[in-house]
């Protein structure tokens, strides 16, 4: 093999891996743009939604996606509707002012539904009464998702917006479990509270930050 060949191998050979490692590098980026940019429509399409005008206030492996839920649940009222967008079951919004946070509330805690929002874990159960739990991913971009989670203390508000509601919880008790540990999803007759689950830590999480949220008086 001649000179003139070996060059030309070696100049195609890089440009290969030049263009496989700028792949490596931006479809990470493109796929959270794009996954950024649904997010976005789903708020913007539910924003458009005409809404009640009732309101409720107060003074005060990925995540559980794959273990079982307790068998023996309280019945609580029918949750607020669905609102299909794109075929994606949107039951809401969730906004903590403090941590600049604003996303969708999906039905499910699923991979798919986890890339858009946060997701309702347990089913049929509603915001305002019970325990209301919602699990988002820990994502490593600042300020997306549950990435700012940790920042919240004690007094910090969380407000839940449905169809029918908007809910303002206060944040009672933060704390980490395991991630086998379900105990944070019981209820019982007299809750009114407000779960919030997410990974911890950011890198390789070994468990679950657990925000607990109390809902007081509605209005």
């Amino acid at each position: 093999m001649n000179t003139r060949v070996k060059m030309k191998i070696w100049n195609v050979t890089a440009l290969t891996l030049l263009l496989v490692g700028l792949i490596l590098i931006f479809y990470p980026k493109w796929v959270q743009y794009v996954e950024q940019q649904r997010e976005l429509h789903l708020l913007t399409e539910w924003d458009a939604i005409p809404k009640e005008s009732s309101y409720a206030d107060n003074l005060a492996q990925p995540l559980l996606s794959k273990v079982s839920l307790p068998t023996s649940d309280v019945r609580t009222p029918e949750p607020d509707p669905e609102v299909m967008i794109d075929g994606i079951p949107l039951y809401g919004a969730i906004s903590i002012e403090k941590i600049d946070l604003r996303e969708p509330m999906l039905a499910g805690a699923t991979a798919q539904s986890l890339k858009h929002g946060s997701g309702v874990v347990v089913p049929n159960r509603t915001p305002g009464t019970g325990n209301f739990v919602l699990a988002s991913h820990r994502s490593q971009t600042f300020g997306r998702h549950f990435n700012r989670l940790d920042e919240l203390e004690a007094g910090d508000e969380i407000k839940i917006e449905t169809t029918n509601n908007t809910y303002v919880y206060k944040v009672n008790t933060k704390f980490i479990v395991e991630p086998e540990d379900l105990s944070v999803l019981d209820q019982n007759k007299d809750d009114k509270e407000l779960t919030l689950i997410t990974c911890e830590p950011m890198d390789n999480p070994t468990h679950r930050l657990i925000i607990k949220a109390l809902l007081g008086a509605e209005k």
